[in-house]
C-alpha cells in the first residue's frame, strides 16, 4: 500500500508531464520543496485542476509512489484572487515565488519561512501600489536571511568597529558580515560596493513589514543594485 501524508503547500510553478498530467513544484509548511505529479489535471473533468493552480495555498494529500510522488487529493484554502486580477501584482508574485523556489530545500520543515512567504503574498494582494517585482524579492530575501540568523551591523565596520565606513561619494562596502570601512578592505577579499540608497533598502527590509514597500522609490539602477546585494548575501548563507 502506498504511503500518504498531508501538508499545507503553495504551488510555485508547473509544467507538462504527460498528455493529461502535470508536474508541479510546491513549497510546503512541513516538507519544504515538493515536486509532485498531478494526474489528469489537464482533463476538463479534473477535480484537482483548480486546487493546484500556481500561487494557490492548498491542503494536499501526497501519495508516495515507486517512481514519483503525486497529489492524491487537494483542497484550495486561499487562491489569492486579488493577485491574479492585476498584471503588476502577478509579476511581483512571480518574483516572490521564484525566490522561494530557489530558497527551499526538499524534506525540510520550514514553518517560519512558509509563514513569511504567505505574509509576502497577502501583503502584495492588499497593497494599492505595486513597487518593482525586484523590490518584493529583495525584501523577502533579506527577511529570509534574518530568519536564518544573518544580521548585519549597519552602524559600524564589523571587522574593526569603526563608525567611519561611508565614503564621500555616498557608497558603502557590504560584506557577508555587514559593512566594512576602507581600511579593512584588504582583510575582506569578497565584498560589494553599493550606494547609500541601496543600503537603506537592505537595512529597511530587515526591520519593516512588506507594506512599507509602497513608500519606497528607487530608480532602475538602485533596484538592480539592491537585487545584486541580496543575491550577494544569499550566497554566503545558502
Amino acid at each position: 500500500m502506498n504511503q500518504t501524508y498531508s501538508t499545507y503547500a503553495v504551488a510555485l510553478k508547473r509544467s507538462v508531464f504527460r498528455e493529461n498530467d502535470v508536474r508541479t513544484v510546491f513549497y510546503s509548511r512541513e516538507r519544504g520543496r515538493l515536486e509532485l505529479i498531478g494526474r489528469g489535471v489537464k482533463k476538463i473533468s479534473s477535480k484537482l485542476a483548480g486546487h493546484l493552480e500556481p500561487l494557490t495555498l492548498a491542503r494536499i494529500m501526497v501519495v508516495k509512489g515507486k517512481h514519483y510522488d503525486y497529489v492524491g487529493a487537494a483542497k484550495a484554502e486561499d487562491c489569492f484572487s486579488g493577485l491574479k486580477n492585476d498584471w503588476e501584482k502577478i509579476s511581483a508574485a512571480g518574483a516572490i515565488a521564484g525566490t522561494m523556489e530557489k530558497f527551499s530545500r526538499e524534506g525540510e520543515k520550514e514553518e517560519r519561512f512558509f509563514d513569511l512567504f504567505l505574509d509576502a503574498l497577502r501583503a502584495l494582494e492588499k497593497t494599492s501600489r505595486v513597487p518593482s517585482p525586484r523590490l518584493w524579492a529583495v525584501f523577502l530575501k533579506i527577511k529570509l536571511l534574518a530568519l536564518s540568523g544573518w544580521k548585519a551591523d549597519w552602524e559600524k565596520c564589523h571587522l574593526c568597529g569603526s563608525g567611519d565606513f561611508s565614503q564621500k561619494t555616498g557608497k558603502i562596502v557590504l560584506s557577508k558580515g555587514g559593512v566594512i570601512c576602507r581600511n579593512c578592505l584588504k582583510k575582506e577579499n569578497v565584498h560589494l560596493t553599493i550606494s547609500s540608497a541601496c543600503a537603506n533598502v537592505i537595512r529597511s527590509a530587515d526591520k519593516m513589514e512588506f507594506n512599507f514597500l509602497a513608500k519606497i522609490r528607487l530608480n532602475n539602477k538602485d533596484e538592480e543594485e539592491a537585487e545584486k546585494a541580496a543575491e550577494f548575501l544569499l550566497s554566503f548563507v545558502f
